[in-house]
């Protein structure tokens, strides 16, 4: 009980010292490729870098989520959790390019969504 009381308080003081991570895709990117490398799993490594390819590719469109962006995060409890993983990405997309404003950059999205659609029908099978 005293280990527990002990980490439960190291954790806090370590969050309390953190500085906030600015809110970026470009931020969310480099987070996933650290944990990469940290990884102790090849499949584990290999989701990571997967993710951090996703929202580079996404802060090439656009630095973050826009202001009043809502994203729909209905869980599908039937999907498998890698075929769940590109749906969020999918449904991503979509709610981003519902809120950009230049075409190009909504098509962009929109292809990526259609992408992401494909490799959860995929998982699914």
């Amino acid at each position: 009980m005293h280990q527990t009381l002990q980490r439960t308080e190291q954790v806090r003081d370590t969050r309390a010292r953190l500085r906030p991570v600015e809110a970026t895709f470009l931020a969310t990117a480099e987070h996933f490729s650290q944990r990469a490398k940290q990884a102790r799993s090849a499949e584990d490594r290999s989701r990571f870098r997967d993710s951090a390819k996703f929202y580079r590719a996404l802060a090439a469109v656009t630095p973050a989520i826009p202001e009043g962006c809502r994203l729909n995060a209905s869980a599908r409890p039937w999907l498998s959790a890698q075929a769940e993983r590109y749906s969020a990405r999918a449904e991503m997309c979509r709610a981003i390019a519902d809120c950009l404003r230049e075409e190009g950059s909504k098509l962009l999205l929109m292809r990526m969504a259609a992408s992401y659609d494909q490799l959860a029908n995929r998982a699914e099978n």
